[in-house]
This record gives C-alpha cells, structure tokens and sequence, in this order.
C-alpha cells in the first residue's frame, strides 16, 4: 500500500514538473523550422502565455512545477504564439534551405490554418482551467 502511493506520488510529480523551458522544448519538437530568432525567445514567449492563463482564470501556474491542468493552454498558447511570430517574419515553413542545399515538402505553407487550430485547442484548454470566482461587495 506504501509502495503504491509512492509509486503514484512519483508519476504525478513526473508528469506535473514542467517548467517554462520544457514548455519551450515541447514548441521546438511540435513545430518544424522555427527560426533562431524566435527559438530564442520562447521561453519569453511561453512567459507571456503564462501571464495571460493568470489574467484569464485568476490563478497563476507558476514559472515552474507548472500542474497538470495548465500544461495543454501553455504548450498550445505558446505554439499559436510562435507559429503568429513565424507568419510576421515571413517564414516559409514548406521548404527547408540551408546553403546551397534545398528541399521542398511538396505543399503549400499551411502556418494560417495551424495558428487556427492551436488557437482553438488552446481556447478549449484555458476554458477547461475555469475562473477563480470573484465577488465584490456593493452597497
């Protein structure tokens, strides 16, 4: 019964110990040819969609030891977030180049239609966090 628990507590902190830099990790593996100059700027990037789960919900994930429940909203805010800065800069993410060698991946960018999606799993996922309730007393 011990061991149990244990064993339990030790898959719970596993899965629940993300932190900012893990969320970047997560964009960097789901999102292909991110350029340096954006890659080096997400764990700011996964900072201010932190920000914005706390002034949507009222409750602050935290930078690190980010649970469960937070982890879908961060990792699909950050990765709507830098597929939008990719779209700004102009990143052709149909084709890959580096010096003289090039490949294309046989379709069109499809980044507009990817933002759309993160931006709806994220919108689901900060729902599914709900609000802190506030009152105020009027007189």
């Amino acid at each position: 019964m011990i061991l149990a628990g244990l064993i339990s507590g030790a898959l719970n902190k596993m899965c629940a110990l993300y932190n900012l830099g893990s969320v970047a990790t997560i964009v960097l593996t789901r999102v292909d040819n991110v350029p340096t100059n954006i890659s080096g700027e997400l764990i700011s990037i996964a900072n201010e969609t932190r920000q914005t789960i706390n002034e949507y919900t009222g409750i602050d994930p935290g930078s690190i030891d980010i649970t469960l429940k937070f982890q879908p909203a961060m990792i699909n805010m950050t990765i709507s977030e830098t597929l939008g800065l990719m779209q700004l800069e102009g990143a052709d993410v149909a084709s890959i180049k580096l010096g003289d060698f090039s490949e294309s991946k046989g379709s069109a960018s499809n980044i507009s239609n990817a933002i759309d999606y993160f931006d709806k799993k994220a919108d689901k996922a900060i729902n599914n966090i709900g609000r802190k309730s506030r009152y105020n007393r009027t007189w």
